[in-house]
């Protein structure tokens, strides 16, 4: 298996099949989609009971409600591919992303990172991209590191991928006591972890923020401590 494609799910009915079938529809042999219903209420089950029966590369795992960092977790569990990408339910992939995914893996480089756009409401707000990069010095690792943190490149964990041998010969897992920051930390110590870095000028991935009830722009409580405790535990 070369990609494990994580997505964690919590009540989206609305978008999940979007999302599912973006990756599927690829029809890829080397390709494995790993649901995590973190305890879901919503209508969403029967979707992915429809999309199983449509393609037998997707395993579907429920658990109880625990957040989008454990469902994470569990997911990297159960992956098996060379590499794992993480993919947020509201959000979709371009049809041909494996195929650019190929062109690049080739370098074998622990860590790859995309572009990718943020649409609302079917419109495209921004699209994020960073001139191409290649990492494979020590001096030029703490610099891309110093600069992701920087321009905040870093902080979410989907658009790139990462190659499993280093998360799990590192037991690297997203921190689930947090509700803020949790993919900056994750991000940040594999990024330790590993020594040849990609940064591509391709967009692949597509963010839609058009869901006002998603937890990333929601109020959230004691905001300032969980800031803190984000970058003590970097």
């Amino acid at each position: 298996m070369k990609y494990s494609v994580i997505i964690p799910v919590y009540n989206s009915e609305k978008t999940i099949k979007r999302c599912i079938e973006s990756i599927a529809s690829q029809k890829r042999t080397d390709v494995e989609i790993i649901i995590i219903n973190d305890g879901s209420t919503d209508m969403s089950e029967s979707i992915y009971n429809k999309m199983q029966n449509k393609y037998n590369n997707i395993t579907y795992i429920y658990k109880e409600n625990g957040g989008v960092s454990s469902a994470r977790n569990l997911g990297l569990s159960v992956a098996k591919g060379k590499y794992v990408m993480f993919i947020d339910s509201d959000d979709y992939v371009d049809s041909k992303c494996f195929e650019v995914f190929d062109s690049y893996t080739k370098s074998n480089a622990d860590y790859y990172q995309f572009a990718f756009s943020i649409e609302a409401n079917g419109s495209v707000k921004k699209v994020i991209s960073w001139p191409e990069r290649h990492v494979n010095t020590e001096s030029e690792k703490e610099a891309f590191i110093v600069e992701g943190v920087v321009t905040r490149s870093i902080n979410s964990c989907w658009a790139k991928l990462y190659k499993r041998e280093i998360i799990k010969e590192k037991s690297l897992r997203f921190c689930e006591e947090l509700c803020m920051g949790e993919d900056l930390t994750f991000v940040f110590a594999f990024l330790l972890s590993a020594d040849k870095f990609e940064r591509v000028d391709s967009r692949i991935y597509f963010a839609d923020v058009s869901n006002k009830e998603s937890l990333s722009r929601k109020y959230r409580e004691k905001l300032p401590e969980q800031k803190i405790c984000v970058y003590e535990k970097m």
